[in-house]
């Protein structure tokens, strides 16, 4: 296996509890594998959710009660920014690796020769890892615009398509993509491989998700545009020993979205 551009997106489900308690445990275990694959010279970009909800478990509530929901969001985020980079900070430099913030829209990617994607091959070079999020702080009328071109989901499909990434690793809190929601059908099978997406299959998974999301359809619509783009997605339980090692090995966990060719 020679050098590879990875980028790992971590959902807010993995990161924090119902709880809103951040998962420290989590955020080492997922560092260690990262250092593992960085100590092996690949490059890698991380995608964090969750400032959101740990911003908002240490707001002030007496402040926060005159704030519509979108002001919340936007203070929340402001102040689990800083959070949960600080944490990624330290579980990277455990292993002596360096962690750089940077924040970003989507349309921070739509051209490929902007500063971000200059700024992404600086950090390479630098051999420092990039904590990138969303930026939940902007106004309501650019809020309002990304909640309809997506969430981070999409955000790593651009920044991986923008940084010509060889692979996206989706670390959520269900074992892959389902026939069914796995949080409400037990049974449910998990699907290994997906050759191809199509409409109807997003669809469909997002008909099954009701109100217990898993972020299936979100997830299947940013590795469409992978596809389409010779990327490579792969979608694992991020609460899993070995998980993002294992989808770099290709091995049988989670689900496998292969690029077209």
């Amino acid at each position: 296996m020679g050098t590879l551009r990875i980028v790992v997106k971590v959902g807010t489900n993995v990161l924090v509890s119902p709880h809103r308690i951040i998962r420290r445990n989590v955020i080492d275990a997922i560092a260690g594998q990262m250092a593992e694959l960085h100590q092996k010279g690949h490059e890698l970009i991380l995608i964090s959710s969750g400032a959101v909800d740990s911003g908002s478990l240490l707001g002030n509530d007496k402040g926060w009660s005159s704030l519509t929901p979108i002001e919340q969001s936007q203070v929340a985020a402001s102040i689990g920014q800083v959070r949960i980079v600080a944490l990624w900070q330290e579980a990277f430099g455990y292993y002596g690796i360096s962690a750089g913030q940077i924040l970003r829209t989507h349309k921070d990617y739509n051209n490929t020769s902007t500063l971000s994607t200059a700024f992404h091959e600086l950090l390479f070079r630098a051999r420092v890892i990039a904590v990138v999020n969303d930026d939940d702080t902007r106004s309501r009328e650019e809020l309002k615009e990304v909640q309809y071109a997506g969430d981070n989901d999409m955000l790593s499909a651009y920044v991986a398509i923008a940084t010509q990434a060889n692979l996206l690793v989706f670390c959520t809190d269900v074992d892959g993509i389902h026939n069914r929601n796995p949080k409400l059908h037990p049974e449910a099978k998990r699907i290994p491989v997906i050759t191809h997406i199509t409409d109807q299959m997003i669809d469909g998974v997002e008909r099954h998700e009701n109100d217990r999301p898993t972020g299936g359809a979100s997830k299947l619509r940013a590795c469409q545009l992978l596809q389409h783009n010779g990327i490579t997605g792969h979608v694992v339980n991020g609460m899993t020993p070995h998980s993002i090692l294992d989808a770099v090995n290709q091995a049988d966990v989670g689900t496998r979205i292969l690029a077209l060719q």
